[in-house]
């Protein structure tokens, strides 16, 4: 039988819809910086060259070689000394000497070194470093030696050379994946040098003395042999020719850190530096200076 047309029919009323899903499209991949297993969706923007988080994500990259922060304080044993200097002054050009075998300066010393880094991300970063050397020695020559403005009588002579480094050198990584950064600084040391000589029994003494500020280029490489051990190498030089200091210097240094803890880690590594120029002094005087020594580093981190 035919269903009564005035019969109104059964209205169905649906369900409750499922929770929407939301959508993923404002979000985005944490950069991928630190371990992780599975990736995280996050609001915002992504910054590909975000500092590391605590969340994980799809990539690994090595931890050590991305520290934001970073001192290190420790010894180093420098060795193989080689120092020629002639100062000279109104009076004329005075005689070259060598420190270390003329007027026996020590050719080692042991001293202590500060070293930091600050890095805004993966790709920027800023380092500072700060030692002093300060060597001395005594000598009984037979001929009078000129020094500066003044003719140094022979006998016994006492001689000092004493240069206070400090580093700044701005970085940039053109390779910042995970295992492997590789990249060029620019920068400058700004190098005290303190050099003088005199013989006590004729009263007579000359002293050089400046804080010449030497601009650097620089490149650099690091690799994470493990989430723990970290390969690194930087080269700094620059033929020089700015107001009263021409020449050229280098500085090298190859390390090999180890992350021990969360926070605490060591370093050992080797450090050569090399002058060789004209630097016009503080009070009129004029120094030649070839000036160079390496030897071998050992140092405590701290990091964040």
């Amino acid at each position: 039988m035919l269903a009564d047309p005035y019969v109104p029919h059964p209205v169905v009323i649906p369900s409750a819809p499922a929770a929407a899903v939301a959508d993923p499209a404002p979000y985005g991949l944490l950069t991928p910086f630190v371990v992780g297993v599975d990736p995280v969706l996050v609001p915002g923007p992504v910054d590909p060259d975000a500092l590391p988080s605590q969340s994980s994500t799809a990539e690994h990259y090595a931890p050590n070689l991305y520290r934001q922060f970073t001192l290190s304080l420790g010894v180093a044993a420098y060795d193989n000394f080689g120092t020629n200097l002639r100062v000279s002054g109104d009076a004329g050009l005075g005689a070259t000497l060598d420190l270390e075998d003329f007027l026996g300066i020590d050719n080692s010393d042991t001293i202590g070194r500060l070293d930091a880094h600050y890095s805004f991300n993966r790709r920027h970063r800023v380092d500072a470093s700060f030692y002093d050397i300060n060597r001395s020695g005594t000598a009984t020559i037979a001929d009078d030696i000129e020094f500066g403005d003044v003719v140094i009588p022979a006998g016994d002579i006492n001689t000092f050379f004493d240069t206070q480094i400090f580093k700044l050198a701005y970085r940039y990584n053109f390779v910042a994946d995970t295992r492997t950064v590789i990249g060029a600084s620019i920068g400058a040391h700004v190098m005290g040098i303190n050099a003088g000589i005199s013989n006590d029994s004729f009263a007579v003494e000359e002293e050089f003395k400046v804080a010449a500020p030497l601009p650097l280029i620089g490149l650099h490489a690091a690799y994470a042999l493990s989430d723990k051990w970290s390969l690194n190498a930087s080269l700094e030089f620059l033929q020089f020719d700015v107001q009263a200091y021409r020449g050229f210097i280098s500085d090298s240094r190859l390390t090999i850190e180890h992350d021990t803890f969360d926070h605490f880690g060591w370093g050992v590594g080797f450090n050569g530096f090399k002058i060789d120029g004209s630097i016009d002094g503080d009070n009129g005087l004029t120094a030649d200076l070839e000036y160079g020594y390496q030897g071998l580093m050992l140092y405590l981190r701290w990091y964040f």
